[in-house]
């Protein structure tokens, strides 16, 4: 048996948006977030070989961020 997710209410999808949205506003969370697309811990600008990019950027999509430590291990 299969089953089926409900479809959000929109006061919820609402409220979900405006704690996102406080969460996104906050100064440190920001930061982590510029920083990490600057220099992103999968696919960091000291690789240059545009292959390693991608190979890299694969992985990330298989892999969760805890996992990035273990891996560069």
């Amino acid at each position: 048996m299969t089953s089926q997710r409900a479809k959000p209410k929109a006061l919820d999808t609402r409220r979900i948006h405006r704690l996102v949205a406080c969460a996104a506003a906050l100064p440190d969370i920001q930061a982590k977030v510029e920083t990490n697309h600057d220099e992103n811990r999968w696919w960091p600008t000291s690789i240059t070989d545009t292959r390693m990019r991608m190979l890299a950027a694969g992985w990330s999509t298989r892999v969760s961020y805890r996992m990035v430590n273990t891996y560069a291990r």
